[in-house]
């Protein structure tokens, strides 16, 4: 099969060369304005950035009633950190406030501590500990309890803990909320100071 073969040159379009002059000049304005704030590590106003506030919809306390998984980290007096599993009412008479899960964590030994050298352990000796071999039991047993109870029809996992707890245990509770995939569609964060 021949082809044909155009002789004439072929015209330029106007349109698509304004595009991409529009699309340089764009491009040099915005890297001129990086270029003119310097070094960012330098600059005071980006690390005073002030953050969005949370607009929670679902609250862990319903009527002073516990209604999530509740994962509490607190500091330990050696320097590392303690999980407490606080859980809500299911079938007690009793509703269940933090206060009395808190309680009744204490008695029923549903804490445990981090080691204290837990940010030198590597991922599997970390996932291995007894704090979170415990929060990972007790997220698959709040899964579990939730099918047979529908207390909020679908799971929610809360954590609290103070502003400067480390990224590896927060990392550690998205992961295995992570393996129930939709099952627990929220985890809510929240810190104290």
């Amino acid at each position: 099969m021949a082809f044909k073969r155009e002789d004439s040159p072929r015209e330029l379009e106007l349109t698509s060369l304004i595009d991409v002059v529009f699309l340089l000049l764009i491009f040099f304005l915005v890297s001129f304005a990086f270029s003119i704030a310097g070094d960012a590590s330098q600059s005071t106003a980006a690390t005073e950035i002030p953050l969005p506030k949370s607009s929670m919809t679902q609250l862990s306390l319903k009527g002073d009633k516990l209604a999530n998984l509740m994962i509490q980290i607190m500091p330990d007096t050696t320097g590392s950190r303690i999980a407490y599993i606080l859980w809500p009412s299911y079938q007690e008479e009793v509703e269940m406030t933090e206060d009395i899960a808190f309680q009744k964590s204490l008695n029923d030994s549903t804490f445990c501590s981090f080691p204290v050298n837990f940010l030198s352990l590597s991922n599997e000796d970390f996932s291995t500990s007894k704090a979170c071999s415990l929060i990972a039991i007790s997220i698959k047993q709040f899964v579990e309890k939730e099918k047979v109870f529908k207390q909020n029809g679908r799971p929610v996992v809360e954590v609290r803990a103070e502003k400067n707890t480390e990224f590896k245990i927060m990392n550690f509770i998205l992961e295995q909320c992570g393996l129930y995939e939709d099952r627990i569609p929220q985890v809510i964060f929240r810190t104290a100071s």
